[in-house]
């Protein structure tokens, strides 16, 4: 069986464009329990703002661990789920279906 991640992007920002991604959790609450109650859903998380990555990179055996993200973007990956079974089924029901405000 295939297995899937849908990686929720979103606009990076300040704390006031991150307090508004988090007023966006009521909807994302309600597509995480209808993504569990179908048995869709393996796993999923929000993650720690951009500033807080370690990049990791491994060349000719030698392994370097460096501060911050590896790449300066617009976006940045905000969350994640995990082993979506029927992607287009899930997207298009427990998606679509929601009242998510934004999602790319």
């Amino acid at each position: 069986m295939s297995r899937y991640m849908l990686l929720l992007y979103g606009p990076d920002g300040d704390e006031a464009e991150r307090a508004r991604r988090w007023a966006d959790l009521p909807a994302w609450n309600e597509v995480t329990d209808s993504l569990r109650e179908a048995a869709m859903l393996v796993s999923n998380a929000a993650l720690h703002p951009v500033e807080t990555a370690t990049s990791v990179r491994v060349r000719g055996g030698d392994v370097e661990l460096s501060d911050g993200p590896f790449a300066t973007t617009k976006e940045v990956l905000a969350g994640y789920y995990v082993d979506l079974h029927q992607l287009r089924h899930s997207a298009a029901t427990h998606l679509g279906d929601q009242k998510v405000p934004r999602c790319s």
